[in-house]
């Protein structure tokens, strides 16, 4: 009866093995594609940090860019104002001039009506 007892501990033994294959076999697999997963997400995490890195650069040259961009347009702008502001103080001064000059003409035109009716 020990024999016959031994041999069937050692024909359950041979069924858990065979059992076990297919489970091991599962285990590895999985376990590979645990390392393709892993070596994926690692891979990604690098190109989003080189990503942001990028990201971060060319904010830094926009910000620049526009910095320069404002500061030349501000500059423009003044430069801008103060020729209109010198144009209308010429104008201005140009007015009063010509104003001037159209009081002056009209008292000569006056002045040459009065001779004219002396002299004729």
């Amino acid at each position: 009866m020990q024999t016959s007892a031994r041999n069937q501990e050692i024909s359950n033994v041979e069924d858990t093995r065979k059992q076990m294959k297919p489970l091991e076999e599962k285990s590895e697999q999985d376990s590979e594609l645990v390392a393709s997963c892993d070596a994926n997400i690692s891979r990604w995490q690098q190109e989003i940090k080189e990503l942001q890195s990028k990201i971060e650069a060319e904010e830094k040259k926009k910000a620049e860019i526009q910095d320069a961009t404002l500061s030349s347009l501000q500059s423009q702008l003044e430069e801008k104002a103060k020729e209109a502001i010198q144009h209308l103080d010429n104008a201005t001064i140009l007015e009063a001039d010509v104003e001037e000059i159209v009081a002056t003409e009209t008292l000569i035109n006056t002045r040459m009506k009065d001779a004219k009716i002396v002299f004729d």
